[in-house]
């Protein structure tokens, strides 16, 4: 069955949510009271307890203590002297949520909740943005293939005369180091199909370079010439002297950043070449399979990052200081207009004016109501203050309510929303440059980001957040088990996108990394499977045996053999847990080693390979929260200069039983 469209499913959620009070019958007179309200990111649950104080009729958020996916959404909402009834229709429809009544006349209340059809269709539509995502993705990883493979059929003196127009051509097809690389990648997909088509996914992919053609070898060494390469064995002194390349490894870049910001800045990947000294063996338990000797950044072609990184690798090229070549560069890169630029996503109002009068009218956004344009776009998290500027001055200017659901790590509007005396439909092209689409229905105006479904599968209960807060301050830490049952209880997503972003729990990047720290989460979550009696055999002398996994326990260490070999036919092997010393200061973070002996099928010596999990102590956790104290205290500084004042964090609540996938 196809698949219905993204635009198609937005349609078919709004459609599906009532926002119309007037279907009620008999009328509630109280729904006429104008209401004032000016709230930035904050819960459905506060903003309800808002309107219900204004107006004394009892307003909830939410069919139950469960239901926090609806309690604890957020809104930016400004609207001045708006009937409540109109506000309620206004919030249902920017949230695709319901509406419904009961009680009796004159003491009726309101629920705002979210039906299951609407709660299908957003499921539906998170697995279609992600498909589009993903397939945005890979058609930009192969275009930087198409670009190498562009380069080689140039000659060095062609392309070095693209050095101003187009340095990431001059630089593949111009130097030898970066026509080592194109040379490389222009050869993986024909010597590499299974471990190719990883990559093109999104995965970590590891191509051995033994046995490779004498042209595809010469292109590796090439690629381990000059450039970083140089840097790096300066870096690594004697370490560096006799390696020759014997790995090829691709590293995701989602762990880094999410696929929206990597897709505009156009890098999805780098590209690692490991080396080894003649006759030292084979790297067993090393995923890079040896020492580093050079990256590479996976650049699309037609990016403004492919000119940022070309320029870059041309002077280091050159022999300039990679310090030196980055500062040269730093007035391009740091000027926000610049990244603006870069960031900005289509608008098709920008390239279609609208001719109706309500939308060319001109207004004036004033420019001291308006957040200082002073942080940088690429700089992380969204300053929610400063976003509640945008939205109430526009909403004055418009003279008419503004409605956002606000998430956490979006674009600035203030990127893009500019001062000044303008028709109102710049004001939309700018929504639409940061990434939202906007409506206007009676005399109101909606916003919420294109990929709000997508953000809301990201989010986690704050009872979760809650539980560990409370669980670390009796412990101090976190056990091996608690770290399993995180990993365990979370997706992919919200690990990346919500967890490790929260102040508080920042000391988990690295134990619930992904594919560029070893994908320890995915070993926590086979740790996590094992029975009591399977744990008992981690750690015996023999160790627990593959033929002792369950079908799910056996595709998941499938995925981390795959994930560092490759396509591998195992025929047998044994897993085994080393725990640290218990006498070690509790303060230190533990490591705990999980060595592999796999059998494929072949060889007569069976592979061995080790799984970290890194589980952080009390002075681990302390340093990282200090850490990020600093960096907030650094910008409360910087805020102050500039007059603004930072948002209050929420308070904790309580836990409360959540399912979280």
């Amino acid at each position: 069955m196809k698949r219905l469209s993204i635009l198609a499913l937005v349609l078919i959620i709004c459609a599906s949510a009532s926002a119309d009070m007037s279907r009620f019958t008999p009328p509630d007179s109280r729904l006429d009271k104008k209401i004032t309200l000016d709230v930035n990111n904050t819960k459905l649950e506060e903003v309800a307890k808002s309107l219900a104080e204004q107006t004394g009729i009892t307003i909830k958020a939410g069919s139950g203590q469960r239901d926090w996916k609806v309690r604890e959404r957020t809104v930016t909402i400004h609207g001045k002297d708006v009937a409540v009834g109109k506000m309620l229709d206004d919030i249902a429809r920017v949230l695709g949520f319901y509406i419904s009544r009961e009680g009796k006349d004159k003491e009726w209340s309101y629920i705002i909740w979210q039906d299951k059809k609407s709660r299908d269709l957003e499921a539906e539509m998170v697995t279609a943005e992600k498909e589009a995502e993903a397939q945005r993705i890979k058609d930009m990883r192969q275009s930087s293939m198409d670009a190498a493979a562009a380069a080689l059929k140039m000659s060095p003196d062609e392309a070095m005369k693209l050095k101003d127009k187009d340095p990431w051509a001059a630089f593949l097809g111009g130097t030898k180091t970066g026509r080592g690389f194109a040379g490389l990648l222009s050869s993986l997909q024909s010597q590499f199909p299974t471990e190719y088509d990883l990559m093109m996914r999104g995965k970590r992919a590891a191509f051995p370079l033994a046995g490779i053609s004498p042209g595809m070898m010469q292109s590796a060494q090439d690629a381990t010439t000059g450039g970083f390469a140089a840097m790096m064995r300066g870096q690594m002194g004697d370490m560096a002297k006799g390696l020759a390349p014997t790995q090829l490894t691709t590293m995701p870049m989602d762990d880094i950043m999410n696929g929206d910001m990597a897709g505009q800045i156009g890098w999805s990947g780098l590209f690692y070449i490991s080396g080894m000294k003649p006759g030292s063996g084979p790297a067993d338990g090393n995923p890079f399979g040896g020492m580093p000797m050079t990256f590479f950044p996976m650049i699309a072609p037609n990016s403004v990052g492919a000119s940022v990184f070309g320029s870059l690798l041309l002077d280091v090229e050159s022999g300039t200081p990679f310090d030196e070549a980055e500062r040269k560069l730093e007035p391009k890169t740091s000027d926000p207009a610049f990244a603006s630029e870069m960031m900005a996503h289509d608008s098709p109002t920008e390239k279609e004016p609208p001719t109706d009068p309500e939308l060319t009218r001109e207004i004036e956004l004033k420019s001291d109501a308006l957040p200082k344009a002073n942080t940088h776009p690429l700089d992380g998290g969204t300053n929610q203050e400063s976003q509640g500027k945008v939205i109430a001055e526009i909403s004055r200017a418009l003279g008419m309510p503004v409605l956002m659901e606000s998430f956490n790590s979006v674009m600035p509007l203030s990127t893009f929303v500019k001062a000044g005396k303008q028709p109102v439909y710049k004001v939309l092209v700018a929504l639409e440059k940061a990434n939202c689409a906007w409506e206007r229905v009676d005399g109101s105006l909606t916003v919420r980001p294109k990929d709000w479904a997508l953000r809301r599968s990201y989010l986690i209960p704050e009872s979760f957040f809650a539980y560990y807060k409370a669980l670390i301050e009796k412990q101090e830490s976190l056990t091996v088990d608690d770290l399993a049952a995180i990993a365990t209880g979370l997706t992919d997503d919200q690990i990346q996108r919500t967890l490790v972003s929260e102040p508080d729990f920042t000391f988990l990047k690295v134990p619930m990394g992904g594919a560029m720290f070893g994908n320890t989460r995915d070993m926590l979550r086979l740790y996590g499977s094992f029975a009591p009696e399977q744990k008992l055999a981690l750690q015996s002398e023999g160790g627990l045996q593959f033929s002792q996994l369950t079908d799910k326990q056996w595709d998941q260490l499938n995925m981390l053999i795959t994930d560092q070999y490759g396509g591998l036919y195992v025929l047998d092997g044994t897993i085994k847990m080393n725990i640290p010393d218990p006498k070690k200061d509790s303060a230190v973070g533990k490591v705990y080693m999980f060595p592999l002996s796999v059998q494929v099928n072949g060889e007569d010596k069976p592979r061995a390979m080790t799984q970290i999990i890194v589980v952080p102590g009390k002075a681990d956790i302390a340093a990282a929260r200090k850490m990020v104290k600093d960096i907030q205290d650094k910008a409360k500084a910087a805020d102050k200069k500039t007059g603004a004042k930072p948002a209050d964090p929420d308070a904790p609540k309580p836990p409360a039983p959540a399912q979280t996938k």
